[in-house]
Parts: C-alpha cells; structure tokens; sequence
C-alpha cells in the first residue's frame, strides 16, 4: 500500500527552510487566524514551500495528527507529485492554478479518505511560485466552501506580498538614488537576495556584474555582517569592491 508522501527532510533542514522563508515569516498572522477559525471545523491548513515542502499546519489539531498519522502530511514532509504521485499540493504546483482532489483522484490509496484544496502563492510583480496554500479534510467532513477558503486566503496572502514588495522596491530605490549620488565615479549596482542585478548605473559592464554579483551573493549570503570588502576582476582588471546588505 502507498502511503501518502515518501519523502521528509530532518528537522534541522525544516528549521533552515522556515528561517530562510521570507512569505512565511511576513504572513504568519494571517496563517495563524485562519487557524483559529478552523480550530473546530475539522480542517487542517497545510503551508508549504515552492517544492511542496509542509513547512507548517494549522487549523483542528485532531485533524493534524490525523493526517500526519494515516498519510505523512506532516511538517517537512514533501508533497510534490515526484514524492506523493497526484495529490492537490504537487499538482497545483505544477499547473501553478488551485485544484481541488477528491477522494480517490489521490494516487496515494491511503489518501483516499481525504479530499484537499490547495492553490498556489504567486509573486504578484513576477508569477513566480513561492508556495503552496492546502486545506485537507477527511471525504465525510468535505465543506464545498473548502475550495473558496483556500483561494480567498492565497488573495489575501498575495495583497500584503505586494504591499510589502512595493514598500520594499520603493526603500532599495531611495538607497540606490543616494548611492549613486554620493558615488558619483564609481559603479553602482543594486541587486536582490538571489544575485539578481536590478539596477546598474554603468550598461557596458552588466554581463561581467550580473555573474558576479550571482557568485558574490552565494558566497556571502551566510555571512552575518552589513558591509564588507573584496577584490573583483573585470576586463582582467582587479578593482575594490564594497558590498552593503540592505534590512
């Protein structure tokens, strides 16, 4: 018999994934009322990441350990189709759209007692997939309002990342203003947490920065200071670089 999700990762990677997790950290109130609300309404609410990683539950503690029991939806179980066959998270992952899985549309026989609405964070400025929203219920309990509570929380979900994103844009340009005034010779490059160039103020060097810069993030994204000062190479020239992180 196959038994729901095959795959978990240790607790000590769950603990990585949820410090690193940026829409997770910023929604936790909005996750933690739904929860509430779905304290005694036999449903339990799964978050997990953009690989179907089950980073939290929330909602009717009974129903949690229900389902983490008969099928692993537990935190930090991987529930992408590669480690769970057809189920609502990976397959929503996949389509990027909400879906809903009755019963036995499960490839996992042991889901077959459950039915679960899950949809899909989008970033509202890329449609790049941050996560997943999942609302699981056992087939008896079933609501057919389960599908709108799940949609209608991923809306709200995705209006505060854009307030947040739009605030955030507006601070990094502000910075990127005084930087390059202040630097008025040199060259200025801002870039987000993946290395990604977003404004430059010199064109003619942009591919030698942008692999650059994708390097200098990765090496130094586990060091814990604000600024620091390395040496670069570009057009075989060595040159000075100052790094600053921006909260």
């Amino acid at each position: 018999m196959i038994e729901g999700s095959v795959k978990n990762i240790t607790d000590e990677e769950l603990k990585e994934i949820r410090r690193k997790n940026e829409v997770f950290q910023l929604v936790q109130p909005v996750l933690k009322k739904a929860g509430q609300e779905l304290s005694d309404e036999n449903h339990v609410l799964l978050f997990c990441d953009s690989d179907g990683i089950i980073i939290d539950n929330y909602g009717d503690l009974r129903v949690a350990r229900n389902i983490g029991n008969s099928v692993n939806a537990n935190n930090g179980s991987q529930w992408s189709e590669r480690w769970a066959g057809t189920n609502a998270i990976g397959t929503s992952i996949i389509l990027k759209q909400p879906i809903q899985i009755f019963s036995s549309e499960h490839f996992s026989y042991s889901c077959h007692d459950w039915v679960c609405s899950s949809a899909p964070i989008l970033d509202p400025l890329t449609n790049e997939l941050l996560g997943v929203i999942n609302l699981s219920t056992t087939a008896n309990s079933f609501h057919s309002l389960s599908m709108m509570k799940t949609i209608g929380l991923v809306n709200q979900i995705e209006r505060i990342l854009f307030h947040n994103y739009y605030q955030v844009r507006e601070m990094m340009q502000n910075i990127y203003i005084e930087a390059i005034s202040k630097w008025k010779n040199q060259v200025v490059i801002l870039c987000n947490t993946k290395g990604k160039v977003l404004r430059i103020n010199n064109d003619t060097l942009i591919n030698e920065i942008t692999s650059l810069m994708s390097l200098t993030v990765e090496k130094n994204q586990l060091i814990t200071k604000k600024e620091w000062e390395d040496e670069i190479t570009l057009h075989g020239n060595q040159y000075r670089a100052k790094h600053k992180k921006i909260f």
